[in-house]
């Protein structure tokens, strides 16, 4: 059987490729739990003064594989973007059990229940919404890149709680309303691949991505707000 026919779009619903990205969204958080569930195992046995360089490694890395997934994806094989895929979703799971050492595990997990929820309502917005979300496109990639740009700032020279808190809440608004765009964008990659199935197959993948990305980060920015810290 060629490669090709392996996964086909031809006689796939929307419904159905709806499906296949969400449940591969759910594999990467399942990847990156599992991830951070065998680190924590791990830093336990480890000498303490190369944990912060695993740390800044596995960010490094994952600056690395979502550029170039993002740049590259029409030129890569579809192995390579699911390679690309996992392998983020490992260093997420790296990074995260950092992350998650500073709150409760209670706190985390009513953090993780309340992103699914909001991910959950957003996502059902952004699919049966008829407004025309591709003029918020331009938007949100304004607001996360000054989210961005406003965290590296904070973090090398105003050090201030109450700015980053603001931060926070500014973030958690751009990522809902990017979970809402991701969705409703995804018809645009299901046409895009109709008539080519490893380009459809790559979009799947990269689709995923997008929403994985919103996931953590909606995720991310809930526990700084609203997670209690450990004593």
């Amino acid at each position: 059987m060629s490669e090709k026919n392996l996964y086909s779009t031809y006689n796939l619903s929307f419904r159905d490729y709806l499906n296949q990205v969400f449940m591969t969204m759910g594999l990467g958080l399942l990847i990156s739990a599992l991830s951070s569930l065998i680190c924590n195992k791990l830093f336990a046995i480890l000498p303490l003064q190369i944990i912060p360089t695993i740390f800044l490694v596995a960010i490094v890395f994952e600056l690395i594989v979502a550029l170039v997934f993002s740049t590259k994806l029409m030129d890569m094989s579809k192995t390579t973007a699911w390679f690309c895929y996992i392998f983020y979703s490992i260093l997420t799971g790296v990074t995260l059990s950092f992350v998650l050492e500073i709150y409760t595990a209670s706190s985390a997990f009513m953090a993780f229940v309340s992103t699914i929820i909001l991910f959950v309502c957003m996502a059902i917005i952004g699919h049966t919404t008829k407004a025309d979300l591709s003029k918020l496109g331009p938007l949100l990639s304004v607001g996360l890149i000054s989210i961005i740009i406003s965290s590296l700032v904070n973090a090398f020279i105003f050090h201030s709680q109450v700015f980053d808190m603001i931060i926070c809440y500014v973030g958690i608004i751009v990522f809902l309303g990017l979970i809402a765009y991701d969705v409703r964008k995804l018809r645009d990659l299901y046409n895009h691949g109709l008539n080519d199935d490893i380009l459809a197959e790559k979009l799947m993948v990269y689709g995923a991505f997008q929403l994985y990305l919103d996931f953590i980060n909606l995720f991310l920015r809930l526990l700084q707000v609203f997670g209690k810290r450990r004593d």
